[in-house]
């Protein structure tokens, strides 16, 4: 710990704080914080060109150290790990067909009917001969359990869901997420601790966040799906939104049915383009004569391409490809193939 301090100037030069203020002490209590003892001054026995060496300032010592892990070998993975399916976004405008485009998919579906409209389509389905590769799974909203479907639909989707089936159809997507939007507003407290009724009560905007956070665990669902080689091919309704457009003039564009907060926050439509591996457009081809708007009997599936709607495609970018009318008659079905590679 050092002697005990007599010589006045190597004590100003410890315990300065104390110097300026002696003149508060007397004499007794001066003479006693100068017998406080002195720290150790660093060794500059080794000292080159006037400055001390690194031995005057050892390191600290530590109580243990952490052995290093062995290294282990890195591989790259074979091109055979590599299968893997599709996640497909469909949207478009009510009745514009697309539940009836979704069981065209090839092989056997799981077709995940959140909205009834599976049992309205089930004639044309039969007539078109595709009922035998369809299994259906009805999730149905209980009004006397709002969050109750939510919980539903994510406890079936993180079972072994995907075994045995080609592809799995969500229909719709939109659906999906005001059950979760429900969910919300039964089981999470608003600002003053008390259950909301709408997503509007909560304050700064708060509400949309906390219906995207809700939702968003759905993607690791479908992640793992895709993983294990099944297709997810998600339905969604479309509305006209202000597209801000960086490069110039604002213009409207379809978009899916998601939320989507200001300013960047609650991403859920850019979320489902940057997710998907092909966000697909479904239109209801209409001709205008004379001012007049005339709806024809084909449809068009849009891959990107067109201002007016969000679309894009990892295999085909921006095509179109004209579907068949699905006239019973008929008995043309649309090719997969050209898009799922």
């Amino acid at each position: 710990m050092g002697r005990p301090c007599s010589d006045d100037s190597l004590y100003s030069d410890y315990y300065p704080e104390i110097v300026a203020a002696e003149l508060e002490f007397s004499e007794d209590e001066t003479e006693r914080y100068k017998t406080m003892p002195i720290p150790k001054r660093p060794s500059f026995a080794n000292a080159t060109d006037g400055k001390p060496s690194a031995a005057a300032f050892p390191a600290p010592k530590t109580q243990g150290t952490t052995p290093l892990l062995p290294k282990t070998e890195q591989t790259v993975d074979g091109w055979g790990d590599c299968k893997r399916g599709h996640f497909i976004g469909l949207h478009g405008t009510g009745g514009a067909g697309k539940s009836t485009l979704a069981a065209m998919l090839p092989g056997r579906t799981l077709f995940i009917d959140l909205e009834g409209s599976l049992k309205i389509i089930r004639p044309k389905l039969e007539a078109m001969g595709l009922l035998a590769n369809i299994a259906p799974k009805f999730l149905k909203y209980d009004s006397k359990a709002p969050a109750a479907a939510w919980n539903d639909l994510m406890a079936f989707l993180s079972s072994d869901v995907a075994k045995g089936y080609d592809n799995i159809v969500i229909d719709s997507f939109t659906r999906a997420q005001e059950w979760a939007a429900q969910n919300c507003i039964e089981s999470i407290p608003g600002d003053s601790a008390t259950i909301r009724k709408s997503l509007e009560q909560w304050m700064y905007g708060k509400g949309a966040q906390l219906v995207f956070d809700k939702f968003a665990p759905i993607y690791p669902l479908i992640d793992d799906i895709c993983d294990a080689g099944a297709n997810v091919l998600a339905i969604a309704h479309s509305e006209p939104t202000r597209f801000t457009n960086a490069d110039g003039g604002d213009y409207w564009q379809n978009q899916p049915r998601l939320v989507q907060g200001e300013k960047g926050k609650a991403p859920g439509r850019s979320t489902f383009l940057e997710k998907t591996d092909h966000l697909l457009y479904l239109a209801a081809d209409v001709s205008v004569e004379k001012g007049k708007a005339k709806g024809g009997m084909t449809r068009t599936l849009y891959t990107g391409g067109i201002a007016t709607m969000m679309a894009k495609s990892r295999t085909v970018q921006g095509c179109a490809f004209e579907v068949p009318n699905w006239d019973e008659a008929d008995g043309a079905l649309f090719d997969w193939s050209q898009i799922i590679h």
